[in-house]
């Protein structure tokens, strides 16, 4: 897959998700204090971030080993853990907030899956069951929160900048991360970057010259 391709498949949708994920924070306060409030807009944009993250792993694991065939969680759990030992520990920053993610720490037990993730698939499948989550049980849709949705998104974030890198690195790219670039999230830790996003553009120093990128399309 080219850089191009991706950006055009994946990117630009996941753009799309965070646009409306953020509309969101216009009534609602992106603070923990919130982070158990749920409503029916946060359960419509988890099943659909969580659809993106089955098929974007799918894809990813495919990329890094080519026999790959498999579709469930479990399989791309030790695909990615196998491929990219550190990924389970990278941190997701917040923009402008003090608020840091790790949204796939689960990930370093081998029969562990992020708690968004189970709540995805109950509100997919069982929407009306009550199910305990943290000791908390009620309907499964009622964990469609705030908090839950901002992990999953995050969660969709780094698989996405992980790709992204990966695909970058191949074509010898300086920029590491798709142009336009998040409004929300910042991926900190081991492939954090010495780049500066404005708007839809990107700098970045090579060997004392300030370098200028546009992105392919407008956030």
């Amino acid at each position: 897959m080219k850089s191009e391709e991706f950006i055009l498949l994946f990117w630009k949708y996941y753009i799309s998700l965070e646009k409306e994920f953020t509309s969101c924070l216009e009534y609602v306060e992106l603070d923990s204090i919130n982070y158990s409030v749920y409503s029916t807009k946060f359960s419509k944009i988890l099943l659909e971030v969580g659809s993106e993250i089955d098929v974007v792993l799918k894809k990813y694991c495919k990329y890094l080993s080519q026999n790959f065939k498999y579709r469930t969680i479990d399989k791309y759990h030790n695909c990615i853990n196998e491929m990219r030992p550190k990924f389970y520990n990278e941190s997701i920053n917040i923009q402008n907030k003090d608020i840091v993610l790790k949204p796939w720490l689960e990930w370093k037990f081998k029969d562990s899956n992020p708690k968004w993730w189970t709540i995805y698939n109950e509100i997919k499948h069982e929407r009306t069951t009550k199910i305990e989550i943290d000791n908390i049980k009620m309907e499964s849709y009622k964990f469609g929160t705030l908090g839950n949705v901002l992990n999953a998104l995050a969660g969709l974030y780094q698989i996405l900048i992980y790709f992204y890198y990966d695909i970058s690195v191949a074509e010898n790219k300086k920029i590491n991360s798709p142009i336009p670039g998040s409004r929300l999230f910042e991926l900190s830790g081991n492939l954090g970057k010495n780049i500066t996003f404005y708007g839809n553009d990107a700098f970045y120093l090579d060997n004392g010259k300030i370098i200028w990128e546009h992105g392919l399309f407008y956030y």
